[in-house]
């Protein structure tokens, strides 16, 4: 069932002459309004039948909108201007006595007679309200109508990705950043991040944030317990790293090229700790490896390794990045890298990536390969001079049957 003011539907003229016997409800329906209305109606656009909605009027106030709640009353708030952009600078930077006046006159010109009706004026500047400081986003600069429906700039695509355990949420992290109907499809989208992630998250929603949910921090798999590293597991984690490569490269690197790139190559980028996107493993409570997944263009390297991007990569079109897997010696061949690559695909996939790369050593190729991985040509890398010999492989993934 719809409905609508009826003066909207019909008026007593348009259906006096009609055939039709449910006419007869309608005209008594919309007679009875008209009395009313002639006695009570204070508002002066009540009586030319204005039941909300907006009329847009040009120049530096720009509209009048109509409130279309409370009819009837002896009261309403009428909103007499609303602006935008170097025109609501240029407006703000009046007193407020002249924009209410200059409200005043727009409703004067649209309304003759009643710009006088108009009381208790208030002017509101957003980009003076504290924690919005402004209306909505600007993503696009300069590009005026282009601020709903197509918003995709890397600005926009890494504020909608978790940062760690914290997703952000807010009208501005929609397609309709103006809207409250934004602000709920920021908050579903940060539902879906946190139902997504492993890792207690959190959600900053609006002025002041708010913890809206968490999830399992830890997850085991076969005795592995996988979790999201944190900052202060990073020394350990550098330890782990080194004494790995150092020991388990063995027989595939030249010592000279493997302590080389264990200085200059190896080790933990923090940008995926921050990211909550780097894990770790654990085996009765002893630190057993670690490894991950990322949504940035890095293909491999620590922080030490100059050659690295924050770009970020596009779901459906790049490939997500498998990085920096490493196990502690005492723990080899126990599933801590299946364990971890595990995880590192179902977060990739949920993120909606369906495919993915590596750089891998030569002692993990045959660890990737049976994972399903495929090698491209090798390559060598420039570490302090020494070439150091690593393959590129990638890999669909595959929705996992329903089944």
């Amino acid at each position: 069932m719809r409905s609508a003011p009826s003066p909207f539907l019909c008026s007593p003229r348009s259906i006096a002459t009609s055939p039709n016997p449910s006419r007869r409800r309608l005209r008594a329906w919309c007679t009875t309004i008209r009395t009313r209305s002639r006695s009570i109606l204070p508002r002066f656009w009540e009586q030319d039948q204005i039941y909300g909605g907006i009329s847009f009027v040009g120049g530096e106030t720009s509209l009048i909108w109509y409130p279309s709640a409370g009819l009837f009353s002896p009261r309403g708030m009428l909103l007499a201007c609303y602006t935008s952009g170097e025109r609501a600078e240029g407006f703000a930077k009046l007193p407020i006595a002249d924009q209410v006046e200059r409200a005043r006159a727009a409703v004067e010109r649209l309304h003759p007679g009643h710009g006088k009706d108009l009381v208790n004026g208030v002017a509101v500047n957003w980009n003076k309200i504290p924690y919005s400081l402004g209306p909505w986003p600007n993503w696009f600069v300069g590009m005026a109508g282009h601020q709903e429906g197509d918003i995709d700039t890397e600005g926009y695509r890494l504020l909608c990705q978790p940062a760690g355990r914290t997703v952000f949420a807010s009208a501005a992290l929609s397609q309709t950043p103006g809207w409250q109907e934004g602000a709920v499809q920021s908050a579903h989208h940060a539902i879906a991040a946190i139902a997504g992630c492993n890792g207690p998250i959190w959600c900053a929603a609006g002025p002041g944030g708010g913890v809206i949910g968490m999830v399992m921090s830890t997850a085991t798999t076969g005795g592995v317990t996988i979790r999201a590293a944190r900052r202060e597991d990073v020394p350990a984690l550098e330890q782990l790293i080194a004494t790995s490569a150092a020991t388990l490269g063995q027989g595939f690197y030249a010592p000279d090229a493997l302590a080389s790139a264990i200085r200059t190559i190896f080790g933990v980028d923090t940008d995926l700790v921050d990211d909550g996107s780097y894990l770790v493993a654990e085996i009765d409570g002893a630190l057993a490896g670690c490894g991950g997944w990322s949504r940035f263009a890095t293909l491999f390297g620590g922080d030490r390794y100059a050659d690295r991007s924050a770009a970020l990569l596009v779901p459906g079109q790049d490939a997500a990045r498998i990085r920096a897997m490493f196990t502690a010696p005492g723990f080899a061949r126990r599933g801590v890298g299946s364990a971890i690559m595990a995880a590192s695909e179902a977060a990739a996939r949920k993120a909606g990536f369906d495919k993915l790369a590596l750089m891998a050593t030569l002692s993990g190729v045959p660890f990737y390969e049976s994972h399903g991985f495929v090698a491209e040509p090798g390559i060598t890398v420039d570490a302090d001079g020494i070439a150091v010999p690593f393959v590129p492989m990638t890999k669909a993934l595959h929705t996992p049957d329903a089944s």
